[in-house]
């Protein structure tokens, strides 16, 4: 029996296997049959696109051998017999297969194969699944094309928890895997898949599909999101550099890559997600990139801008980094010792979970750890606008928020009873508290509710900007009610009401900032921007107009924004 293992690359532009070296395998071993008179069984092993192993594979081995392929001992047996191994565990995956694949020319070979499995796998009873040669090699591509689905799938989940304050992928994907129809392996959100099999698999069988006029959208769609997925990297560190730096596009910040192979505890880096998010950072970012196994193989396919460091702790305080993050699941990253001690954040990008988020923060005052696929973890901005006497400028700031860490929280009317308890209850959370309010609590004193209090009328905009200085987050509370008894007597001040609800904390900077995410041209939100500035409107009360004011001063809440001869 002689079994042929060798490449079946990828065709440029078609997305089939090449046979080409198969092909010469099976012709030399066919001249050497033709001189021997016992009969001879030619494996393949190799992946091939369906139809090769009963077509050309079959014809050039009848020719070189002069034999039929058959059962007879004047013939030759020819069989189709891939594996279902993974780099970096080839030998634990050839011992213990989930399950044999024979594609079998007749029952003599496949006999001889089930006979030579059955004696040298350790897992015991071994299952095998033997059948035509088509079968099989469907079979093949197919499993890993539904690998690859099962992959972005969960890729997919992960983006999606990450929009819901308190999801959490892991937990979605844990549940949803016990549902004995889908199981838990590759259930996993992370990076994009890689290697030399799962992507160019998933290209050959649209391939496949499309050359007989089968639509494989499925197929394709799992392509284009795992493509997707580096472009989504891409953009939470583009997230994390605003924090970091603000609106100074002359800095170029600096991102440390750890792990470039496209999977853990292997050199290779054919497809890697991390290099290819390494060569799309650079045009923007700093790159550097450690791996201890993987760094020579990665130096071929990397932008020569890419600074390859020796260590770990190199590269997470050898250069300043700002954003670190781990792109392989590797265990070694779990043991990872921080010992950060100036007073820069490093904003470390957990896309595999490996790190215990609480404890390294804890433990790390200057280190924010983002989790991939968690909603705890997602961007949410805080849009402060700043005063500059010379110049009109609006500054729109991110912070990273977790729920679950200490935050510094502004609670505008925190003298009311409302305010004042929901006050308390979040210092008893562990939260640094802010109060704002124009007068004093009459029944608390102010250390058993907040942390500090300020006496403010919060109707002038500079007092605003004061409250909510450092602030993570901020609730509104502050009106002009004086119970349902003051509000029905009709003595109650609507002019003051109307000016206590103004919503100055959510200045029209704020519309500026969501357009700008939408991706408007710079010349029109300059034309926006300077419109609204020299807009003014009014406040109707029952029909009569009160005090008027600029709209760049704010607006009330879910209120619409008139010229002032409407």
């Amino acid at each position: 029996m002689t079994m042929i293992i060798v490449p079946t690359p990828s065709v440029p532009n078609t997305g089939f296997f090449s046979n080409d070296y198969v092909l010469s395998a099976v012709k030399a071993i066919g001249k050497v049959i033709r001189l021997c008179d016992k009969y001879h069984q030619v494996v393949v092993t190799s992946t091939v696109m369906p139809g090769s192993t009963g077509g050309i594979i079959r014809d050039v081995l009848e020719s070189s051998s002069g034999r039929k392929v058959g059962c007879l001992d004047s013939e030759v047996g020819l069989a189709y017999n891939p594996e279902f191994i993974a780099l970096g565990q080839v030998i634990r995956d050839m011992l213990n297969p989930d399950f044999i694949l024979i594609g079998e020319s007749d029952r003599r070979i496949g006999d001889a194969l089930q006979t030579l499995y059955s004696k040298t796998t350790t897992k015991q009873p071994v299952l095998f699944r033997r059948m035509n040669f088509i079968n099989a090699e469907i079979t093949k591509i197919s499993i890993n094309t539904y690998v690859t689905t099962k992959i972005t799938y969960a890729n997919m989940l992960s983006e999606l928890c990450e929009k819901f304050p308190g999801a959490d992928t892991d937990v979605v994907t844990t549940a949803i895997g016990c549902d004995s129809r889908i199981g838990t392996k590759y259930l996993k959100g992370a990076l994009a898949y890689g290697g030399p099999c799962f992507p160019r698999d998933n290209r050959a069988f649209v391939a496949l599909a499309k050359s007989v006029f089968v639509n494989a959208l499925l197929a394709e769609a799992t392509d284009q999101l795992n493509n997707y997925q580096v472009d989504r990297l891409l953009r939470v560190c583009e997230q994390i550099a605003e924090v970091r730096f603000g609106n100074a596009p002359s800095l170029r910040p600096k991102v440390g890559i750890l792990g470039l192979s496209y999977k853990p505890d292997t050199p290779v880096v054919e497809c890697s997600a991390a290099c290819a998010l390494a060569n799309k950072l650079i045009s923007t970012f700093d790159v550097l990139a450690y791996d201890p196994l993987a760094m020579s193989s990665a130096f071929q396919i990397c932008d020569t801008r890419v600074h390859f460091v020796n260590s770990v702790d190199e590269l997470v305080y050898g250069h300043n980094t700002d954003i670190l993050l781990i792109a392989t699941a590797s265990n070694s990253w779990k043991n990872i010792t921080f010992s950060c001690t100036d007073k820069r954040t490093l904003y470390i990008v957990n896309c595999w979970r490996l790190l215990n988020k609480e404890e390294v923060e804890e433990n790390n005052r200057h280190i924010r750890i983002i989790l991939l696929g968690n909603g705890d973890s997602k961007f949410v901005l805080n849009q402060l606008k700043t005063s500059d006497k010379t110049r009109n400028t609006i500054k729109i700031i991110e912070h990273p928020i977790n729920i679950n860490s200490k935050l510094r929280i502004l609670v505008t009317g925190g003298a009311g009873f409302i305010g004042s308890h929901l006050a308390r209850r979040l210092v008893k959370e562990g939260h640094y508290i802010v109060c704002a309010d124009w007068k004093r609590n009459d029944y608390f004193q102010e250390n058993e509710f907040c942390n500090e209090f300020l006496k403010m009328d919060l109707r002038v905009h500079d007092n605003c900007l004061v409250a909510t200085k450092g602030c993570d987050l901020v609730f509104n509370l502050a009106a002009d009610v004086g119970g349902m008894g003051y509000t029905l007597s009709g003595k109650n001040d609507g002019r003051s009401s109307t000016q206590c609800n103004l919503r100055r904390l959510c200045p029209f900077a704020f519309l500026l900032g969501k357009l700008r995410r939408m991706i408007i041209p710079k010349s029109y939100l300059k034309s926006i921007k300077v419109w609204l500035e020299s807009r003014q409107a009014f406040v109707k009360i029952q029909g009569k107009p009160f005090r008027w004011f600029t709209t760049k001063r704010g607006g009330l809440q879910g209120s619409s924004l008139l010229p002032p001869s409407l």
